[in-house]
């Protein structure tokens, strides 16, 4: 009818592998890769799910690590 399509739009989608398990996370944005020290999560975050740790990145600021084989058994 002469009116253009409205495209989708685009996701940021990060592999992960899980055993022998693979699937996709959509995220927001990837900020690249670091070497980390995973820490216990702090005790007011203890117990959350989908999370396996807690790092310090190289700005200093607290990144939590996620639980990838959590995620994959919340999916299932």
């Amino acid at each position: 009818m002469g009116v253009p399509a409205e495209q989708p739009p685009l996701l940021t989608v990060v592999l992960l592998q899980a055993g022998e398990t693979r699937f996709g996370l959509v995220v927001d944005q990837v900020r690249g890769r670091e070497e980390v020290v995973i820490k216990p999560l702090p005790r007011a975050l203890r117990g959350l799910p989908g999370y396996a740790g807690a790092t310090l990145i190289g700005d200093g600021r607290m990144a939590l690590i996620l639980d990838v084989d959590g995620l994959r058994s919340s999916d299932q």
